[in-house]
């Protein structure tokens, strides 16, 4: 990320002009905006250096000798900074002609073996939750591992769950923790009959957050004979830009499957080659 940064910087002394298209520009925490202001110009964060900035609007407390993020303090100063140089324009405004959005949900049910497992964990987690609570540790903290357990919920439901890394009594890793599938996932199955459902000329999105999902989503596909593509982070740079051009011009791609964190620098999925319309 700093490589980018800087090669951003280098830019900017070569731009007479500069800006910033996102739909929000702030994707973890205001630390976020720092770069983005440097980009538009030098000096606009206000700031000679990151480091000034980061001790001005954030509040920090030393845990085991590495500084955490607690809060952020003088954010109305940077509320204004932000009102002066940024604006938004919504999708009415821009008049792109875009149909609006039709929500169709798909209600599955777990299984008795997911349900079990959800039941225990869900203890397990509520007890660990209010021990953290009870403890000296910053709110920051306790909320971020609350958001972390959360997702083993969610891991369970999507039809996976990850068993704990081993270590040894010195904290050496024994054995790294592994995926285990359920025999039956009851959201996979769903997917595959709504995809068996499209018409011929149709195209489809599947977008998953967990890796897992994606890697048993990619066998079913392949069992099932839907031609698809990937893209998330573990797909090549150059296998990315062969998957949207795929999945654009190539007739037989039916799938585009993905993880949106790693399509959000911005790519367009039209499902067929604009230049075959008009």
């Amino acid at each position: 990320r700093l490589k980018r940064t800087v090669t951003l910087y280098e830019l900017r002394e070569q731009c007479d002009k500069r800006m910033i298209l996102t739909g929000t520009p702030i994707a973890n925490t205001v630390m976020d905006l720092y770069s983005q202001l440097e980009f538009l110009g030098r000096g606009l964060s206000g700031f000679t250096s990151f480091d000034a900035f980061r001790k001005f609007y954030g509040r920090w407390e030393n845990h085991g000798g590495r500084d955490t993020l607690v809060g952020f303090e003088n954010l109305p100063l940077l509320q204004e900074r932000l009102a002066r140089l940024a604006f938004m324009v919504t999708k009415e405004e821009a008049k792109l002609g875009l149909p609006a959005k039709v929500y169709d949900l798909y209600e599955v049910t777990m299984t008795k073996e997911q349900r079990e497992l959800y039941s225990k964990v869900q203890e397990q987690i509520a007890a660990e939750i209010e021990d953290e609570f009870n403890s000296d540790l910053p709110a920051k903290i306790v909320v971020q591992n609350v958001l972390v357990r959360m997702l083993r919920l969610s891991q369970i439901t999507s039809g996976f769950y990850k068993t704990s890394d081993q270590y040894e009594d010195e904290g050496n890793l024994i054995a790294k923790g592994e995926v285990i599938y359920f025999p039956v996932n009851p959201k996979l199955e769903a997917l595959i009959e709504i995809l068996k459902e499209k018409g011929p000329k149709e195209k489809t999105v599947v977008w998953s957050v967990n890796v897992p999902d994606i890697k048993a989503i990619s066998e079913r596909l392949e069992k099932e004979g839907i031609k698809f593509v990937t893209y998330y982070g573990e797909t090549k740079d150059a296998d990315r830009d062969a998957a949207v051009k795929a999945f654009n011009e190539d007739p037989t791609i039916k799938v585009f499957l993905g993880n949106q964190a790693a399509g959000s620098t911005g790519i367009n999925l039209w499902g067929y080659n604009p230049e075959w319309v008009g």
